[in-house]
C-alpha cells in the first residue's frame, strides 16, 4: 500500500499498527511521506513518523 497526498485538500485518516495488532485508539491524520516514512498527526496531537507498511488507511 502506497500512502500518497495527490490532493493538498484531501484529508487521510489512517490507524496505526502497534504492539502486533491495530490499535483502535492510535489513529491520526497524514500530513505528508518520503521514502516509505509517512508523517502522522495523531488525534492525541503527537507527530509521528511511521513506516507505511505499519498504516491502514480507515477513510
Amino acid at each position: 500500500m502506497k500512502v500518497r497526498l495527490l490532493d493538498e485538500h484531501k484529508v487521510i485518516r489512517v490507524q496505526l499498527w502497534s504492539n502486533g495488532a491495530w490499535r483502535h485508539n492510535i489513529r491520526g491524520t497524514v500530513i505528508g511521506s518520503h521514502d516509505g516514512i509517512v508523517g502522522v498527526l495523531l488525534d492525541s496531537g503527537e507527530y509521528v513518523d511511521v513506516p507505511e507498511e505499519r498504516l491502514r488507511v480507515v477513510s
